[in-house]
C-alpha cells in the first residue's frame, strides 16, 4: 500500500533547549505533525514543546548519524521530512519560472534586478509539501531544499544534487536496510548522499523554497559540536570520501581569507559531483 502524503516532520536536536528555531518557523498545521528526536537526559528541558512532540531516543545513540538511522526506521515506508533544528524558511522567485507568474510576489520580483526572498506563508508551505509529494509519486527517493546563502540557479530544480539541512525521504522506495548510516558520525549527508547516487536511487532540489541558516561555527557548545564535531574530525572523514570517489568528491586548496580553524587545523574546502557520479554510475562508465 503506498503512502501519498509527508506523514511527519522530524528534528534532530541536541543542546538546544528553549532554541527551536526551526519548529516555531513552521506553521501551526505543520507543528502538530512535528517531532523533536531528542536523547533521554533532554526529555524535559524543551518547556515550549508539547511533551507528546517529543522522540526520546535510546542511551546507546550519541550521535547525528545514529539518530538519522533511527528516524529511518522508525518512519518506515512512510513519507517523511528531516530538518535540522535552526532553520528559517524563504521563498525566491525568478521570471523564467513561469509556473509562479500568478503569485503577486512574483510579479514585485520579476521587475527587480535579480532576486528577492520572501518569507514563506502556510500557502508555500502546502506548495512544497504537495509538490515533493508529487516528485515521490514519479519515482524520486529523497530530495531538498536549497540554502538561501547560495546563488539563484536558471532552473527550479536541480536533478541529483547535494540534499542536507532540510531532506524529505519517500520510504517507499529508500531502502533503509542497505544504507551504511552510522560509519561516520559526522558529514553523514554527504556519504548517505553518494551511496544513495551510487545504488541508482534518485533526488531532486528546489532552488524555489529555500532554507535560511546561521553560518556554521564550531565554537557554540550546542548541535553536533556538543557531540563531538571537530574540524580536524571533518577533515579526516572528507579525506576519507574522496578517496573513496576520488572522481567525485575533491578537495580544494581553501582560499577564504575568513576561513574556520580550530587551534592549527584549518577546514578543508571540498565539492562533490553528485549529479556528474548518478549519471555516469548509470551510464556504466565507472568500472
Amino acid at each position: 500500500m503506498g503512502f501519498s502524503m509527508i506523514d511527519k516532520i522530524f528534528i534532530p536536536t541536541y543542546g538546544r533547549d528553549g532554541k527551536q528555531t526551526t519548529y516555531h518557523n513552521l506553521p501551526k498545521k505543520y507543528q502538530k505533525i512535528t517531532y523533536l528526536v531528542v536523547r533521554p537526559e533532554e526529555c524535559n528541558l524543551h518547556k515550549d514543546i508539547p511533551h507528546e512532540n517529543l522522540i526520546i531516543l535510546n542511551d546507546n545513540i550519541s550521535n547525528v548519524a545514529q539518530t538519522r538511522e533511527a528516524i529511518a526506521y522508525l518512519a518506515g515506508i512512510f513519507r517523511y521530512a528531516v530538518l535540522d533544528d535552526d532553520l528559517g524558511f524563504k521563498i525566491r522567485f525568478r521570471d523564467i519560472w513561469k509556473h509562479r507568474e500568478k503569485d503577486l510576489r512574483h510579479t514585485e520580483q520579476a521587475k527587480a534586478e535579480w532576486y528577492k526572498y520572501y518569507d514563506m506563508e502556510d500557502q508555500d508551505f502546502d506548495d512544497l509539501f504537495n509538490m515533493v509529494d508529487g516528485w515521490f509519486d514519479t519515482g524520486i527517493t529523497w530530495a531538498g531544499m536549497r540554502m538561501s546563502s547560495l546563488s539563484c540557479p536558471p532552473h527550479p530544480v536541480t536533478e541529483n544534487s547535494n540534499c542536507h539541512g532540510a531532506m524529505f525521504y519517500n520510504g517507499e522506495l529508500l531502502p533503509t536496510k542497505k544504507l551504511d548510516w552510522t560509519k561516520y558520525e559526522t558529514c553523514e549527508d554527504v556519504y548517505i548522499n553518494m551511496q544513495l547516487l551510487e545504488m541508482g536511487y534518485r533526488n531532486r532540489v528546489t532552488n524555489e523554497y529555500c532554507y535560511v541558516v546561521k553560518p556554521l561555527t564550531y565554537d557554540a557548545p550546542e548541535g553536533c559540536n556538543k557531540a563531538g564535531r571537530t574540524i580536524e574530525k571533518n577533515n579526516n572523514i572528507i579525506r576519507e570520501l574522496s578517496k573513496r570517489w576520488p572522481n567525485y568528491i575533491k578537495i580544494e586548496k581553501n582560499k577564504n581569507k575568513k576561513k574556520r580553524s580550530q587551534g592549527d587545523v584549518e577546514e578543508l574546502k571540498f565539492t562533490c559531483r553528485y549529479s556528474q557520479f548518478y549519471n555516469d554510475v548509470n551510464t556504466k562508465k565507472i568500472v
